[in-house]
């Protein structure tokens, strides 16, 4: 029943949907709605007070309330700078916030969302170190718990994620980190972490290769829905006016389009056509993730003589309980 009193609310709201940003060459996009979670677009002052003032009066007529309180402005690029008002009063304006669990910024890019994951991701491992100290739970055991509590926490919402080499090696590092602290090893065991994936039973490659996994999954899953989907348009739009001089950023689509030209595919098209058939396409994501060590695991041909003698005499402590 809310959600039919919201759908009306929302498309009382928008109306003829005219006061958005250029979304396809004939519509424009008003809104993204969650539940009770509405986020208003326009690309100027005038529409975003406009459809303010309108979806207060509608909401008042069905029994709603704006929270004041949890409404947020967020300008980008934006030369008028006057307020935003509910009833008289200024909504509050933010550089970020936080919109489905996701860190939203001013300045775009998702550092400071993966920051906010990993900080989250820290504080769950660190709760559950009782059982990472305990002799009585084995160590698949503990790999489950750490696959299941923890590694959930980082990877939330991590396919519409922008990755450079930076953020790849920040998540890579919390990835040798934690089964380091499972495993009992310290710094002066000198074990690589390549060496640690290959030999622990973890069975875990890199989390950069995990995130970039996902995200052609969930792309492949978006081309196979209509061309017209929001999702769908989504991948190939591109925002109105001109960027600043200078070398570009790196956005979720140059990512993309990047990893497209390392599989060999030429264009969206091709693309489309590849995810078409389910499992072809999961062979070609396999393939565009794969690692360097994945093809020669369990075999030990490029690993060091004294790797396994290491391992044994330091690892016997910590699993003789099993």
């Amino acid at each position: 029943m809310f959600l039919l009193v919201m759908g009306y609310v929302m498309r009382t709201t928008v109306g003829e949907g005219e006061n958005g940003i250029r979304w396809r060459l004939t519509s424009k996009l008003d809104d993204l709605d969650f539940a009770d979670d509405v986020a208003l677009l326009s690309s100027t002052r005038n529409h975003i007070q406009d459809k303010t003032t309108r979806m207060n009066e509608v909401a008042k007529r069905v029994g709603l309330k704006i929270n004041l309180g949890k409404t947020k402005i967020l300008r980008i690029n934006a030369k008028n700078q006057t307020k935003i008002t509910i009833d008289g009063q200024n909504i509050e304006e933010v550089r970020e916030f936080t919109y489905l669990g996701a860190k939203v910024c001013q300045e775009g890019g998702g550092m400071k969302d993966l920051k906010n994951r990993l900080s989250k991701a820290r504080g769950a491992f660190v709760r559950l170190r009782r059982i990472w100290n305990s002799n009585n739970i084995s160590r698949v055991t503990k790999l489950r718990l750490y696959k299941t509590l923890v590694l959930p926490v980082l990877l939330y919402g991590c396919e519409t994620r922008k990755m450079n080499k930076r953020d790849d090696k920040v998540v890579n590092v919390f990835q040798s980190k934690c089964p380091r602290r499972i495993f009992c090893i310290r710094w002066h065991d000198h074990i690589r972490t390549k060496d640690l994936l290959k030999r622990s039973r973890a069975h875990m490659n890199p989390l950069s290769k995990e995130v970039k996994s996902r995200r052609w999954k969930m792309i492949g899953h978006i081309l196979r829905q209509d061309r017209e989907n929001d999702c769908n348009v989504a991948i190939s739009w591109a925002p109105e006016g001109k960027r600043r001089r200078g070398r570009p950023k790196t956005t979720w689509r140059r990512t993309v389009e990047r990893e497209m030209r390392e599989g060999g595919w030429g264009s969206w098209d091709e693309v489309r056509v590849a995810a078409a058939v389910r499992e072809k396409w999961k062979d070609s994501v396999k393939a565009l993730c794969a690692t360097g060590h994945e093809e020669d695991r369990g075999t030990g041909e490029d690993e060091p003589e004294n790797f396994n003698v290491h391992v044994v005499i330091k690892w016997k402590k910590c699993y003789n309980y099993m």
